[in-house]
């Protein structure tokens, strides 16, 4: 019952936020090109979905693309700083500019650089998932068991032997995390990026426009829903590929509890 309750529990939340939503709408008599209802943007949806599902797999591939090169650029630089607090320093004011900086400035710059298309869109996506996943995949290999460091150095082990075996399963709960937030922000980054990039397809195109369109806050609303669809079918995939690559003790506590047989 505990499992079921857990599981009803986001469904409920779900159903009231919409039902609210359309409630309120239709008391309030508010226009459909205004506000459209909840109902409303689902029919956009059914009208044509595979609109929907050309559109949304350009936008998918454009942010999975930055998603997988934002993790490799992740990976080649959390390395080095768990390893130096004076590096990670170091690392912090570049890591910060990144942050703060509006993400529409980095649109139209990536553009100039790379020329319109695909390219500039993946990098954009790239930059603004960086920084999440570089701090938890710090945080994760620095939380590696030290004493399980020691005893596979003092067997001979090579520094890539210790960081596969040890150190990378210990970030996977981390680097997990990062990824959930990692989803969003790539989504964000391909959408804008759709916006500057001069492109054909993509549900980021189709948000921008709507803005002339007659219709244009039910196809906005239709692209924003997709894109809230995309995301959750992500966060549940990882969720999936956590349980399977993360076994349960590890995931409530860290992975690295015993020596790698192939090292022993």
């Amino acid at each position: 019952m505990r499992r079921l309750r857990g599981a009803v529990a986001p469904l409920v939340g779900v159903v009231v936020f919409f039902g609210l939503w359309e409630l309120l709408l239709r008391a309030f008599g508010v226009k459909a090109f205004v506000m459209p209802t909840p109902t409303h943007v689902i029919g956009k949806l059914a009208d044509d979905p595979g609109f929907f599902w050309r559109e949304g797999l350009v936008t998918v591939r454009e942010a999975l693309t930055g998603l997988v090169l934002a993790f490799v650029a992740a990976l080649l630089v959390a390395v080095p700083i768990a390893r130096s607090r004076w590096l990670e320093r170091a690392v912090q004011p570049i890591a910060l500019l990144i942050t703060v900086i509006p993400l529409v400035c980095y649109a139209p710059a990536f553009v100039i650089w790379m020329g319109p298309g695909f390219r500039p869109i993946a990098g954009i996506a790239a930059v603004v998932s960086f920084v999440p996943l570089m701090y938890n995949l710090t945080t994760g290999l620095r939380a590696a068991d030290h004493d399980m460091v020691d005893l596979l150095r003092s067997a001979g082990a090579s520094r890539l032997e210790v960081l596969r075996h040890v150190e990378i399963p210990s970030a996977l709960p981390d680097l997990f995390a990062g990824l959930r937030i990692g989803v969003g922000l790539s989504l964000i980054g391909a959408v804008i990026g759709e916006w500057f990039a001069l492109v054909s397809h993509g549900l980021g195109l189709w948000i921008r426009k709507a803005q002339g369109s007659s219709a244009g806050a039910s196809l906005v609303w239709a692209c924003a829903f997709a894109l809230g669809l995309i995301g959750s079918v992500s966060l549940l995939a990882l969720g999936i590929a956590e349980r399977l690559l993360v076994p349960g003790e590890g995931r409530g506590r860290r992975a690295g509890s015993r020596p790698p047989a192939s090292l022993t």
